[in-house]
């Protein structure tokens, strides 16, 4: 039910604002945490590499760059197309 209402964030006050992110974050936390047991456990490996701990990063990254965004949605032109740009833009440089 919270996801349905990061479209409606240039409308919503701060404090509302600021609750969707306090939620977002801890969803990224317990995200990764998940991902960090698995680098640390060295379960998903090939080789001596472990891209779980960067496919994590690159996840994780690309919320919190759009958590900047949504905090301030009201100064944001076009807010949909720039926050689902950012976390894209994001997930590809970390990926790379």
């Amino acid at each position: 039910q919270m996801m349905k209402t990061w479209t409606t964030m240039p409308e919503l006050p701060l404090d509302q604002r600021l609750a969707f992110c306090r939620k977002l974050n801890l969803g990224i936390c317990i995200t990764q945490v998940m991902s960090s047991f698995l680098a640390i456990t060295r379960w998903l490996h090939f080789g001596n590499i472990n891209g779980f701990r960067y496919l994590g990063y690159s996840v994780t990254c690309s919320f919190l760059q759009a958590e900047l965004v949504i905090l301030i949605a009201p100064y944001v032109p076009l807010f949909k197309t720039n926050v689902i740009g950012v976390m894209l833009i994001t997930f590809s440089t970390m990926i790379a």
